[in-house]
């Protein structure tokens, strides 16, 4: 199962399409500091931080340090 769809069935949403709109998004952006990422590839570490945030990253530890920040 991939970050998003982990994170669509922790929040209870619907649709991974929902995870942009409130009350999910905050949700979603404070499961991600507890959650275990380490092991998602830079692609997908970028994918939703993109997706939540609007920002990309040249590492995995980047990534990393702002999503769980």
């Amino acid at each position: 199962m991939d970050i998003f769809e982990r994170l669509k069935n922790a929040v209870g949403c619907n649709y991974v399409s929902d995870l942009r709109f409130e009350p999910y998004c905050a949700k979603a952006k404070a499961l991600l500091k507890n959650m275990e990422i380490e092991s998602c590839s830079i692609t997908e570490l970028n994918d939703v931080s993109d997706y939540l945030y609007g920002k990309r990253f040249d590492t995995a530890d980047a990534a990393i340090g702002f999503l769980k920040s």
